[in-house]
C-alpha cells in the first residue's frame, strides 16, 4: 500500500504540471482564453480532486489509531455437549499503524476463528496472530482477552408453557373458564446445568384492552439465550369472553358436626350472596345454587362473643362464578340442649 501511494503522488504531480498552467491561461480575459467554459469548469474540478486526493495522501502516510469489531467464527461441538454460556459474536481490537494499512482493515476486516477444544481461550493471541500478516500494525488492545469455555453434557427437557397476559375488559366482561394454550407444553434443550434450572418457558405477554370479544390469537415463547434450543416458537391462545350480570341469592346457614341433643338458633338465619355470572348461565345459578353457608359446631363452642363469621363455599363446580360479598358479615347465635 505504501508503494502504492507513491505511485499515486507521482500520477498527481504529473497531473498538476498538465493543469496548472492551463489554470492560470484560464484566468486571463475570455477573449483571449483558449478554454470554453466547460473546459474550465472541468479544470476547476480536477483542480479540486487534486486537492482532495492530496490532502488524503499526505494524512494516510501518518500513523492513526483505530478500533475494529472483528467477528467471531466458532467450530463445531460434538452433538452430545452444549455451551453453558453464550460466546460474544465478536471481539473489540485496538490497533495502530499507517493510515493506509488500517485504511484497507477497515474495508476488509479479518475473521477471528475460535476453536472450542480448550475451556480457556487466548483471544490476544489469536488476533495478533490474524493481525500478523498486516505489516506495522500494532494492536493496543484486545477486549475481551481471554474467553472462558463451559461445555458440559447436553440434556433435554420438556416444560410446561406460562402464559403471560396483561388484559382490561370492557365493563362487565370476563373469561368464561381459564384461558387455554395449545399445545401447553416445550422441549428445552442445551447444557445440562442451564436446564436443570428450567421449570417452565414463558410466553411473551399478550396485551389487550377492552376486551369484549373471545380470543384465538398465536402467541410467540420468549426467546431463548443463543445457548438453548425451543421445539416450538408458537403457542396458540384461545380463551371464552361473555358479558357478566349480578346475581344475589339468599342461603339458609347449616351447621357442621352438629352432636345429637343441640340445636343452633341464629339470627337472622339467612345470609345475602352476590356474585358475577356470565349471562347465559344466570338462569341456572338461580335454579341451583352454586353456594352453600356453614358454621362449625366447634368455632361456636370455642366462641366468647356470641357472634360468629358463616363460610360460604361452592358446592358444585363453577369456575365462572365469582363470589363477591355477604351480607351480613357475622351472625348471632345461642345453643339449644333439646334433651
Amino acid at each position: 500500500m505504501p508503494g502504492f501511494g507513491k505511485k499515486f503522488s507521482s500520477w498527481i504531480s504529473k497531473l498538476g504540471d498538465y493543469i496548472w498552467p492551463r489554470m492560470i491561461a484560464a484566468r486571463k480575459e475570455d477573449a483571449q482564453s483558449s478554454f470554453s467554459t466547460g473546459e474550465k469548469v472541468l479544470v476547476i474540478i480536477i483542480a479540486y480532486i487534486i486537492a482532495v486526493a492530496s490532502w488524503i495522501m499526505v494524512n494516510l502516510d501518518n500513523d492513526f489509531n483505530l478500533n475494529l469489531q472483528l467477528e467471531l467464527t466458532t467450530g463445531e461441538i460434538a452433538d452430545n455437549l452444549a455451551l453453558a454460556s453464550p460466546i460474544p459474536s465478536s471481539v473489540d481490537v485496538n490497533i495502530n499503524g499507517q493510515g493506509w494499512m488500517l485504511l484497507n482493515l477497515y474495508n476488509s476486516p479479518p475473521t477471528i476463528p475460535v476453536t472450542l477444544d480448550n475451556q480457556n481461550i487466548d483471544l490476544q493471541s489469536q488476533v495478533q496472530s490474524i493481525i500478523s500478516s498486516y505489516p506495522n500494525i500494532n494492536i493496543t488492545r484486545v477486549q475481551p482477552a481471554n474467553l472462558d469455555v463451559q461445555i458440559e453434557t447436553k440434556i433435554s427437557k420438556k416444560v410446561p408453557i406460562e402464559l403471560r397476559t396483561d388484559v382490561e375488559f370492557s365493563r362487565q366482561f370476563n373469561f368464561i373458564g381459564a384461558p387455554i394454550i395449545r399445545p401447553d407444553s416445550v422441549v428445552v434443550t442445551g447444557a445440562q446445568s442451564r436446564i436443570d434450572a428450567i421449570e417452565r418457558w414463558p410466553t411473551q405477554v399478550y396485551s389487550q384492552e377492552n376486551i369484549r370479544e373471545s380470543i384465538s390469537t398465536n402467541l410467540q415463547l420468549e426467546p431463548p439465550p443463543s445457548v438453548l434450543e425451543l421445539s416450538l416458537n408458537t403457542t396458540r391462545l384461545s380463551a371464552r369472553v361473555s358479558e357478566y350480570t349480578e346475581g344475589e341469592l339468599r342461603l339458609q346457614l347449616r351447621v357442621r358436626g352438629l352432636p345429637p341433643g343441640r340445636e343452633v338458633v341464629f339470627n337472622p338465619g339467612t345470609i345475602t350472596v352476590r356474585y358475577d355470572v356470565p349471562i347465559e348461565e344466570y338462569q341456572g345459578t338461580q335454579d341451583v345454587p352454586p353456594f352453600a353457608a356453614f358454621v362449625d359446631y366447634a368455632d361456636l363452642i370455642n366462641d366468647t362473643t356470641g357472634l360468629v363469621t358463616p363460610t360460604v363455599e361452592y358446592i358444585v363446580t363453577a369456575p365462572n362464578i365469582l363470589l363477591k360479598s355477604t351480607q351480613p358479615r357475622t351472625i348471632s347465635y345461642y345453643i339449644v340442649v333439646t334433651n
